[in-house]
């Protein structure tokens, strides 16, 4: 689309250069220059060394503060500019958390009015860094990703390093696994291809990380294990890093005598006053060590870390009363670990970055093809131009000095009246173009807020299904806890047991069984429909055997509510496992799969 015709693009183009010139070019104090070119390099460059990279950071921030006793004022845009992108870098590298998105929105717009895309681009590093500190992850992908592009232009392999390390990080904070593991991967394969070889490190435990919340944690457990063995041991944070992520997936995998052997390589490699406690508190509870458990959790439920959040410290509690044998507190935090699951579930769906990357692409190609466009518009334009400027010469030749010249005029001025006309229409064009822009941005609001609308009720419904058959084997677990406890001579237990036998078997009744069928039916394609449809002869309590067991309740409990001793049931159960063996039902697997 064309925005002014290509003669007054060229002389406001080739003003605004002159104006930059002399605006950038005058009173600039040389000193402030010097110091700027002296601190930038240490900033903008990154070593393998960590000792030397702090170092750097350290002379490049005692370079800077030299400023902050001037005048401000005193500086050009530019030397402002840089002065305020320098004061940023230095703020996040050195962890002083102090970005200010005001004051980086302003640094971008002045570059951006330079060219300046180098700087530009670290800007937007920034930005992205300060969205995601205001949990704001759309807005940051969408900065990351705007950077990256630039940092492709430039061929800037270590920008391009970071930012894929930056994607893989916002992708792990909303649980794009899919994102974690392709952009880590890039992110360490360029850390590798430039030499630095500890950012390459981190970002592949980040891959892991991927690899393990993926549930691939054999793949995962042979990753960290290669890395093991080309980590500097004196790096203790980065042999710390691999070990925790080794400890989940042997956790995972119940190899428990391996995880507590690298649990304690991070006793050793760990400072006397380090505040994670979350692996060895996991390692615990697959120990059943309860003396260990009540010995971290403290630490745990008091951390204000944002890596102890709500949700992480209400499941802390369940595992230690669930542990300790309290089924009733267990009951309650359960319930508490399920709401903070549906919070988070909730803003994961309001926080969709998946489709705010796609969305970013799109507008991208939107935005090339009208780049295109315009400027096939240039061309063929210009091709006008000269060939009229051709046969106004060849017409020149032919005729009169003097007519010829006013003939050239006559065509100018006609040209120029088209051009005057194109850009009125262009403008009746764009004026069309921003109403159809203003309707499919409504549009699309539209469509959004429906498409988010069924994607929560799909993934709430897959998300009850799983709590309710958590609920039913969390209930089974307590029943049969209690079943044990059967003949204590407590009489305040016996007494709670009774009660407990009297659920059960109420359970039992017809009523709860239809429930219980219905619920069942609903999260599990209707597997008691179509078990008795497969089984039409079979016995009324050998159909109810096989709702308890798919329901997930323990055999010493069915037996208790369907009044069967505890020998009888497992008879019945494998002869039924028998039968179904035996029969050509087409689930006959699913079935057996519950025996």
């Amino acid at each position: 689309m064309l925005t002014r015709p290509i003669y007054k693009t060229l002389i406001y183009t080739i003003l605004s250069f002159i104006s930059l010139i002399f605006l950038t070019g005058c009173h600039e104090d040389e000193t402030i220059n010097r110091q700027l070119d002296a601190a930038e390099p240490l900033v903008v460059n990154v070593c393998d060394s960590r000792n030397e990279y702090l170092k750097n950071l350290k002379s490049a921030d005692s370079i800077i503060s030299q400023i902050d006793h001037t005048d401000t004022s005193t500086m050009s845009r530019r030397q402002l500019g840089r002065y305020r992108l320098l004061n940023a870098e230095l703020d996040y590298k050195l962890y002083r958390d102090t970005l200010d998105g005001q004051e980086l929105e302003r640094t971008y717009r002045l570059f951006q009015s330079y060219g300046d895309k180098a700087r530009l681009m670290r800007t937007l590093f920034l930005q992205s860094v300060y969205e995601l500190n205001t949990q704001n992850s759309i807005g940051s992908i969408e900065k990351a990703l705007a950077a990256k592009d630039l940092a492709i232009e430039l061929n800037d392999t270590l920008y391009l390093a970071k930012l894929y390390g930056q994607l893989a990080y916002i992708s792990n904070l909303n649980g794009n696994i899919n994102g974690i593991i392709s952009h880590s991967l890039t992110a360490s394969t360029l850390y590798e291809a430039i030499g630095l070889h500890h950012n390459s490190n981190a970002t592949a435990i980040d891959y892991a990380i991927g690899l393990y919340s993926n549930n691939e944690h054999h793949k995962n457990i042979e990753t960290i294990d290669s890395l093991l063995r080309i980590i500097d041991p004196s790096d203790t944070g980065m042999m710390i890093y691999a070990h925790e992520n080794m400890i989940r997936s042997l956790i995972s995998i119940d190899s428990l005598a391996e995880a507590n052997r690298h649990l304690d390589n991070i006793i050793n490699y760990a400072s006397p006053d380090r505040q994670d406690f979350n692996i060895p508190f996991d390692l615990a509870v697959a120990n059943k060590d309860i003396e260990s458990v009540k010995k971290y959790l403290p630490f745990i439920i008091k951390s204000d870390s944002i890596h102890y959040h709500y949700g992480v410290k209400m499941m802390a509690m369940y595992n230690y009363h669930k542990l300790a044998g309290n089924v009733d507190s267990a009951l309650i935090y359960h319930e508490r670990v399920y709401d903070s699951d549906s919070r988070a579930m909730l803003n994961s769906i309001n926080q969709s970055i998946v489709r705010a990357e796609s969305d970013y692409n799109a507008r991208k190609a939107v935005h090339n093809a009208e780049i295109a466009h315009r400027n096939r518009i240039y061309l063929l334009l210009s091709i006008i131009i000269l060939g009229m400027t051709t046969l106004t010469v060849y017409l020149y030749g032919r005729s009169r000095f003097h007519r010829k010249v006013i003939e050239m005029q006559e065509k100018i001025a006609q040209i120029r009246e088209l051009f005057d006309a194109i850009e009125v229409k262009d403008n009746a064009i764009a004026g069309l173009h921003s109403q159809v822009s203003r309707k499919e941005s409504e549009l699309s609001a539209l469509n959004t807020r429906l498409e988010m609308r069924e994607s929560l009720l799909r993934r709430m419904t897959d998300k009850t299904s799983e709590i309710y058959r958590a609920r039913f084997r969390e209930i089974g677990d307590l029943l049969a806890t209690y079943y044990q406890k059967k003949d204590a001579s407590d009489r305040i237990r016996l007494s709670i047991y009774t009660d407990i036998e009297n659920t059960m078997t109420a359970l039992g009744s017809h009523e709860s069984l239809d429930e219980i069928r219905q619920s069942l039916n609903l999260y599990n394609d209707n597997i008691i429909t179509r078990f008795m449809a497969d089984f039409p002869s079979l016995k009324k309590i050998d159909v109810n055997i096989f709702t308890f067991l798919v329901a997930g309740f323990k055999p010493a409990v069915i037996a208790t509510i369907c009044r069967l001793d505890i020998d009888n049931l497992y008879s019945r159960r494998r002869r039924l496992k028998e039968k179904i063996t035996q029969s050509d039902a087409k689930s006959k697997s699913e079935y057996l799969r519950y025996l």
